[in-house]
C-alpha cells in the first residue's frame, strides 16, 4: 500500500513538472516573438516593400533601366538582351527591404551631406504607378547619408545596397548555356565546313572530341544582340561559319539531344575565336584552343 502511495506521488511530481516545462517553453516562446515583433517595428523602413514594375539606379553618369513585363525583367534600352532575373531580383530586394541604420536630429543643410546631388539615385515604380526615389550622399564612417523623395528627413543606410548595384551589363546578362556534355554522354559530332561534312562517331572519338565541349564556356559575350549584318564581321554568317552538331544523352531525361553552336573567324588578338549557339543573337569569344578541340582529333 506505501510503495503504491509513493508510486502516486511520483506521477503526481512528474505530470506537475511536465506541465511547467511546457509552460516555460510557451513563455520563452511567446517572449521571443515579442522581441522580435519590437525589434520589426523599431525598424525604419525607408522603401515600401511592394510589387515593382520598373526599377533603375544612377551613380550621376551610368544608369541602369529595367522594366518588368509578363512577369520577366528586361533591359529598357534593349529588351531582347535576355536578363539573369535572380541578379535583379536581389538588386531590387536590397533596395525594397532596405532600413535606416538612423534617422538624424535636427539635420543640417542636404548639400551637406551630399543629398542635392547624390552619388546614387534609385527609383522605382510599383504596381500601382506610385513613383518613389531614394537618394544616397556622402560616406557616413561605414555607412552612407540618404533620403528619399517624400520627405527631407535625413538617415544612415549601410554600404550594402551599394555593392549590390551592378552597372556592367556582362554582370546581368543571362549567358547561354552550354549542356554538360563528356566522353560518357556524347554520341556523335557532326561539322560541315565549305559544304563538307565530316561525322565522328567511334567511341576514341568521343573521348578526345569530349575535352573541348567539356571546357567550353560562354561567359566572354562581346555582342549582346547581334545585328545580321554584322554576322560576317565574325565570320558567323551563313556561307563562313562552321556548323558543329552534337548528338548527347541528355542524364536528366536520359533522352538524345541535339546542339548546335557556329565557329567563327578568329579575334585580333589569334587567341580567340567567335561562336553563337543556335537561336541565339549572342556573340562570345572563346580560346581558339578549345575550339579545335571540339572540331578535331588526332589522326594519328
Amino acid at each position: 500500500m506505501k510503495q503504491k502511495r509513493q508510486i502516486l506521488i511520483l506521477g503526481i511530481i512528474l505530470i506537475a513538472l511536465a506541465a511547467l516545462y511546457g509552460g516555460l517553453r510557451m513563455w520563452n516562446k511567446s517572449s521571443e516573438e515579442k522581441t522580435a515583433e519590437e525589434a520589426e517595428s523599431e525598424k525604419i523602413h525607408m522603401v515600401s516593400e511592394k510589387e515593382f514594375t520598373a526599377f533603375s539606379y544612377s551613380n550621376g553618369t551610368d544608369k541602369m533601366s529595367f522594366v518588368k513585363e509578363g512577369g520577366v525583367w528586361l533591359y529598357e534600352e534593349d529588351e531582347e538582351i535576355p536578363m539573369s532575373q535572380s541578379t535583379i531580383e536581389g538588386m531590387l530586394s536590397s533596395v525594397s527591404g532596405i532600413t535606416a541604420v538612423r534617422k538624424l536630429d535636427q539635420p543640417d543643410a542636404l548639400e551637406d551631406y551630399g543629398l542635392t546631388e547624390p552619388a546614387y539615385t534609385v527609383s522605382l515604380i510599383s504596381e500601382d504607378g506610385e513613383e518613389s526615389e531614394l537618394y544616397i550622399g556622402n560616406v557616413a564612417g561605414e555607412d552612407y547619408y540618404a533620403m528619399t523623395d517624400d520627405t527631407e528627413d535625413v538617415y544612415t543606410i549601410t554600404s550594402d545596397i551599394i555593392s549590390s548595384l551592378n552597372f556592367e551589363l556582362s554582370g546581368l546578362v543571362q549567358n547561354d548555356v552550354v549542356p554538360s556534355i563528356g566522353s560518357g554522354n556524347l554520341k556523335k559530332v557532326e561539322i560541315i565546313q565549305a559544304g563538307e561534312t565530316t561525322v565522328y562517331e567511334e567511341q576514341e572519338d568521343m573521348d578526345e572530341l569530349a575535352g573541348g565541349f567539356g571546357a567550353l564556356t560562354l561567359s566572354d559575350c562581346i555582342d549582346y544582340h547581334v545585328q545580321q549584318e554584322k554576322l560576317t564581321d565574325y565570320g558567323l554568317d551563313e556561307i563562313n561559319r562552321i556548323t558543329v552538331n552534337v548528338i548527347y544523352k541528355n542524364s536528366d531525361s536520359d533522352e538524345e539531344e541535339t546542339f548546335t553552336i557556329y565557329a567563327g573567324s578568329v579575334d585580333e588578338s589569334g587567341e580567340n575565336q567567335y561562336v553563337m549557339m543556335e537561336g541565339s543573337k549572342m556573340v562570345y569569344q572563346v580560346s581558339k584552343e578549345v575550339v579545335e578541340n571540339m572540331m578535331t582529333v588526332d589522326t594519328e
